[in-house]
């Protein structure tokens, strides 16, 4: 019998593996995003996530890909990029 560790370690390669399918099939950047979203809800069954991307010029942090959003809640992209640093 296979543990459950054993298995939600084949289940994360396996999600790996098909979004590194994904990405490799296209250059449309928000596409493959998409599809990696959604391979990555079905694996590990969230509700809400995007991928956001930094805007060098303006500093802002701007939402590519909102899944499982609808609305305003998707589309905004009014966040300002901030990270710190610890030692």
């Amino acid at each position: 019998m296979v543990n459950s560790k054993q298995d939600k370690e084949l289940a994360a390669l396996t999600c790996l593996y098909e979004i590194t399918r994904v990405l490799a099939s296209s250059t449309d950047l928000r596409d493959c995003l998409k599809k990696a979203m959604a391979i990555l809800s079905s694996s590990f069954d969230f509700k809400n996530a995007t991928v956001t991307i930094v805007n060098p010029r303006t500093g802002q942090s701007e939402i590519e890909v909102a899944h499982g959003m609808s609305g305003k809640m998707g589309r905004s992209s009014d966040y300002k990029f901030r990270y710190s640093t610890s030692m």
